[in-house]
């Protein structure tokens, strides 16, 4: 017999639905062939697995849930350890950061072969844009408008004599 045959056989023994001939028959078979015994006692052992699952209380599931639970916390021991490094990490990363003063750097020199090289200036643009009313806009946009300086000395007044002050003269 092939293994198929074997397995349904043995499932349908441990079921009770064969005759007490045909059980007499396949234990004098499995007892001659070793290799049918062994596939059908995986047959019997998952069989048996299975009824003692159907017939579970709900009682006993909810303490297997309880044991699974009580484990998982430790399965993210490691991932939080690693957590807690990275954030370590960064924080002295950014301390770091904070700390550390940036060496200035040279002025930056534009050379006269910009100019040469294609590189349109604020004449040409008076040149071709001056009088339309777009060109008028995009112009005054280029040219610095000189604002008055202000004190940068704080005055003894409070802040809502400073913006009543602020007001009078922009006549807001």
């Amino acid at each position: 017999m092939d293994r198929d045959t074997i397995e349904r056989l043995a499932m349908d023994m441990a079921a009770g639905e064969l005759n007490e001939d045909m059980q007499d028959l396949l234990k004098e078979y499995l007892a001659q062939n070793h290799q049918a015994n062994q596939w059908a006692k995986q047959m019997l052992d998952i069989f048996a697995k299975t009824e003692d699952a159907i017939n579970t209380k709900p009682s006993d599931t909810k303490a297997l849930i309880t044991t699974k639970a009580g484990r998982l916390p430790m399965l993210w021991q490691p991932v939080a350890r690693w957590a807690a490094v990275l954030l370590v990490g960064a924080g002295i990363g950014f301390m770091v950061g904070r700390i550390s003063h940036v060496p200035a750097t040279e002025k930056v020199t534009t050379n006269s072969y910009v100019a040469a090289a294609g590189v349109r200036t604020l004449a040409y643009f008076k040149k071709k844009y001056a009088g339309t009313f777009w060109g008028d806009k995009i112009l005054s946009s280029f040219e610095r408008a000189d604002r008055p300086e202000r004190s940068r000395r704080r005055s003894s007044q409070s802040l809502l004599q400073d913006l009543d002050e602020y007001l009078k003269e922009n006549k807001l």
